[in-house]
């Protein structure tokens, strides 16, 4: 079995894992209707019984029992950052392949505490694609005082940001 899902790793992550954990009208509405509660599901993975959180499982079991994970990891995350021009979209569920794959113990004290991956992995993406977003809402916030971040930015895209920072906030520079 182990042989299986290391040799079929990059089809079972585009079959089966991403489309269940991208974010959908679902979470959408959810986050419309019940920040609250929205919040809660997506920054400590409380939801239970979901496709999505079937999924985040599924990769976790994967990502602490397979070698394959973290080179997966890695190659899905230097197509992305060696795209010309990058949708919300998919920096999202890189984000959140990094964030549910590699998180091994997670504190709401600490954050990350262990991780299935290297924390370079982390620190790269926190520097070529993090940091990189969010300079981008900085220098618009500062160029647009008045107006509202939310015209111009996705709401889901900013949290995905927010949880990345929150998650493995011992792994990145203060």
């Amino acid at each position: 079995m182990k042989q299986f899902f290391g040799q079929h790793i990059d089809k079972l992550f585009q079959n089966l894992i991403v489309p269940n954990i991208t974010i959908n009208q679902t979470a959408i509405s959810l986050f419309e209707d019940e920040p609250d509660v929205y919040i809660d599901y997506y920054f400590r993975n409380s939801e239970i019984q979901t496709r999505r959180a079937a999924a985040i499982e599924l990769m976790r079991a994967i990502s602490r029992s397979y070698d394959a994970f973290e080179p997966f990891l890695r190659n899905q995350i230097e197509n992305f950052t060696s795209l010309p021009q990058r949708d919300v979209q998919s920096e999202c569920i890189i984000l959140g392949l990094t964030i549910d794959g590699s998180s091994k113990g997670f504190r709401d004290v600490d954050g990350c505490t262990q991780l299935y991956v290297k924390p370079e992995i982390i620190y790269f993406c926190y520097q070529n694609i993090v940091k990189k977003s969010l300079g981008q809402v900085h220098d618009w916030i500062q160029n647009n005082k008045n107006d509202d971040v939310l015209k111009n930015f996705n709401a889901m895209h900013l949290a995905t940001l927010i949880r990345f920072l929150f998650y493995f906030r011992i792994y990145i520079p203060k």
